[in-house]
């Protein structure tokens, strides 16, 4: 009987084989779109409410006195910081998604093209490795932003500012470099993400030295916050087109998440292995 019912076994599994349920999404597409959408959305939701003045639920106003303001001054108080802090953390997770996707997609592309033992295959791996480990530094850094408002701790606050923009500029520099070496993409493309490169250095430095002025007389101060607010602006616009951009490789690429359901092989209470003397 026991010969039997191994035999019947072996034919049921030869004739059924394994049930599976695959559950087949593209998700490429839509983590890049996450990415960018999320954050613009999000901020022009507190950009509104900030404007408007509206955080009668404190008990106070907070309208701004001057008509260009930085991003993080959007987020500082009720509701817009609880909707900034949302908002900001879950772009951040959706932002280290695509770089991971990134990362894998250039990896991918390298072996194709490039000898596993040829020097600019091996440089080319390092400037991926240290893009990553930027990116998701500066992706933290948003989240400081976010966690740290100026009326909680400036110090910290502005060093969480730095870490992004810092690092997500230097993470696209990078990137742009890494497209011009393996010439992954279309010569429109790498010229149109070099060309936000070279804009990039400019805003994030011109930020920080309009940011560092400081003068006695009030209407200048005001002047010059509203000249750093824009070119902080201007960067954040600049990162968000420079994923815009890769819709074309990312349409491309498939992620698969499959779930398979095993049928035990044998009948409940039955060992798995059987002994017999």
């Amino acid at each position: 009987s026991d010969l039997y019912w191994r035999e019947n076994q072996k034919k049921k599994r030869e004739k059924e084989g394994r049930k599976r349920t695959n559950m087949k999404v593209n998700l490429a597409s839509i983590l890049l779109i996450l990415t960018y959408a999320l954050p613009l959305g999000g901020f022009m939701v507190t950009f509104t409410l900030f404007y408007l003045g509206d955080d009668s639920f404190n008990g106070t106003k907070q309208t701004p006195d001057v008509p260009l303001s930085f991003l993080s001054d959007s987020i500082n108080y009720y509701p817009g910081q609880n909707i900034g802090a949302l908002i900001i953390s879950t772009g951040a997770a959706f932002l280290v998604s695509v770089m991971l996707v990134r990362h894998h997609e250039i990896n991918l592309r390298a072996k194709q093209f490039l000898p596993s033992t040829s020097p600019k295959r091996v440089t080319v791996r390092r400037v991926q490795v240290a893009a990553l480990v930027i990116g998701i530094i500066a992706a933290i850094g948003s989240n400081g932003v976010a966690a740290f408002q100026e009326h909680v701790n400036m110090t910290v606050h502005l060093s969480m500012a730095g870490l992004f923009f810092g690092g997500g500029t230097l993470y696209i520099l990078l990137h742009v470099y890494l497209d011009i070496a393996l010439q992954l993409e279309s010569k429109c493309l790498r010229t149109l993400r070099l060309m936000q490169g070279i804009v990039l250095i400019f805003t994030t430095a011109l930020t920080l030295v309009f940011n560092r002025i400081h003068v006695k007389d009030a209407d200048e101060a005001r002047v010059f916050i509203q000249i750093s607010a824009g070119f902080e602006i201007s960067t954040f616009l600049i990162y968000l087109s420079y994923f815009m951009s890769h819709h074309a490789n990312f349409k491309k690429l498939d992620i698969s998440l499959r779930a398979d359901d095993m049928y035990p092989s044998h009948p409940a209470g039955r060992p798995l292995i059987d002994k017999r003397v």
